[in-house]
């Protein structure tokens, strides 16, 4: 009749979870549902990538728990470095008035890094071999494009990014980027 409402309940639990793919998907990223105890080997090859742009070697997941589990840890050793700044004995005047700007830039820090939410990235590619596992409910399965862009960064005088060629050499994108600093660690 009209107004009335009808519910449909789950009499067992869903036995799919759905799971995303992004990167270099040739459909820009997709949703798919699985079945529960799916491996990330047997999605692979259902996504479709453009196999000339897939970074195969640099495949990750990211997955929901993990981050908790990482921001968990986190949250953990910022309070173990707030516990030690705070609790450091002092042996002279001059010494506790250094433990007391020391634990003031802590704690600064500590608040900073509290704030920090992980992405919960789970790295499922050693030395170009793939870790199966089975995905979960939620997970993002991300599949690189390839770049021919090089990052030089760190102990040079002008970081910056380069088109890569075959004809160039380490040193030579060194020199690029200005050459070392005086602090560089030039092994």
């Amino acid at each position: 009749a009209d107004n009335d409402t009808v519910e449909f309940h789950a009499n067992k639990p869903g036995d799919t979870i759905m799971v995303t793919a992004s990167g270099a998907v040739t459909n820009g990223s997709a949703r798919y549902p699985v079945k529960k105890g799916t491996m990330l080997s047997e999605l692979l090859r259902y996504i479709p990538v453009d196999k000339e742009m897939a970074e195969w070697k640099a495949v990750y997941v990211r997955r929901n728990s993990i981050a908790t589990q990482q921001r968990q840890s986190i949250l953990e050793a910022l309070r173990r470095l707030e516990h030690s700044a705070l609790t450091a004995t002092s042996s002279s005047v001059d010494e506790s008035k250094i433990r007391v700007q020391e634990a003031e830039l802590i704690q600064d820090f500590v608040k900073r890094a509290g704030t920090i939410q992980p992405n919960g990235v789970v790295v499922v590619s050693h030395k170009g071999e793939l870790t199966d596992m089975p995905l979960e409910d939620g997970d993002t399965v991300v599949i690189p494009q390839k770049s021919s862009v090089i990052m030089v960064s760190g102990e040079v005088m002008m970081p910056n990014s380069v088109a890569w060629s075959p004809k160039m050499a380490l040193k030579d994108y060194i020199i690029g980027a200005g050459g070392y600093t005086d602090r560089a660690n030039r092994d």
